[in-house]
């Protein structure tokens, strides 16, 4: 039984490791790779820990085989989703979502739940997660920017013939990587990590600046009317505290004021065009005000 433990990894340092016949893989496809890898956990980190940025940089290059250690910074945006408990589990989460990945949706895994941590178990292989990991893989693991990014790196190796396994480890001399997934698994990751026609809908949260077109004080599913991105866009806005606010008068808003806001964008897939389109929107939460001076207009936002 193979069994990789997640619990080893962590967020501030660690290692991607490109199997295959040293000083033979392309340096291009190795750049290309980093970054693709780099981004998805960028990506993973915005949905696990909004309000921070995740600054990542390469420390060092390891010998043999093409591995790079990078080491990241974790930056607070200051502002209203900046999160009290930061949590280290990103790398964690991209590990655990390539070994998911491998499977298909046909045979799904066994679960089993420890106090401390969740095994994973596939046939006579089984993944050990962290549980805060396991919690956030369901939001995380269908986000379509960290699907893209996936997807994006699994082409890349998969094209250099070179390139004989991907591995995630911790430190540059590890005699083995703590999980390794083999090149005949890259291609089934990619088709997994992409969009397909049989998933009618999806949704992604997005920060925003939201210009206030009209707006409905009362607490309801009444849709606001707002400006984003030059388009005229309806939601109801679900964050009760921002609400309290309003009736404590902590805060005030006109037409015309606009707000910054966690902004629910859900899509349905369109078979003839073959691509994504925006459906409906809802405001989870409710950020900053932005009052507008006399002078400026809805677009200046």
């Amino acid at each position: 039984m193979t069994t990789t433990d997640v619990r080893q990894l962590q967020d501030s340092s660690f290692v991607f490791h490109f199997g295959g016949r040293p000083n033979e893989i392309d340096a291009i496809t190795f750049g290309n790779a980093l970054v693709s890898l780099a981004e998805a956990v960028r990506a993973i980190n915005t949905q696990v820990n909004p309000g921070y940025s995740l600054e990542i940089a390469i420390e060092a290059v390891g010998p043999g085989s093409f591995r790079a250690k990078l080491r990241t910074a974790k930056k607070s945006l200051k502002n209203l989703f900046s999160a009290s408990v930061i949590g280290d589990i990103a790398i964690g989460l991209l590990t655990t979502i390539l070994w998911e990945k491998v499977i298909s949706p046909e045979d799904p895994p066994t679960i089993i739940v420890q106090t401390d941590a969740v095994i994973i178990q596939h046939g006579d292989d089984r993944i050990i997660v962290p549980k805060e990991v396991f919690e956030a893989k369901k939001k995380v693991e269908r986000d379509p920017v960290v699907n893209r990014h996936i997807a994006k790196a699994m082409e890349v190796l998969d094209a250099d013939p070179a390139v004989t396994s991907l591995g995630i480890t911790t430190e540059l001399r590890d005699p083995e990587p703590i999980a390794e997934f083999p090149k005949a698994v890259f291609p089934i990751i990619r088709q997994h990590a992409l969009a397909t026609p049989s998933d009618k809908s999806r949704f992604d949260d997005t920060k925003a600046v939201l210009s206030v077109h009209k707006a409905v004080f009362e607490r309801s599913t009444r849709k606001w009317e707002f400006v984003w991105q030059g388009f005229r866009i309806s939601a109801p806005i679900l964050d009760d505290t921002f609400f309290d606010r309003l009736e404590a008068r902590q805060i005030s808003i006109r037409q015309g004021d606009a707000f910054e806001a966690e902004l629910r964008v859900h899509q349905v897939f369109d078979a003839l065009s073959g691509t994504w389109l925006n459906d409906r929107y809802e405001v989870i939460a409710v950020g900053d005000i932005i009052h507008r001076r006399p002078d400026q207009t809805i677009a200046d936002f």
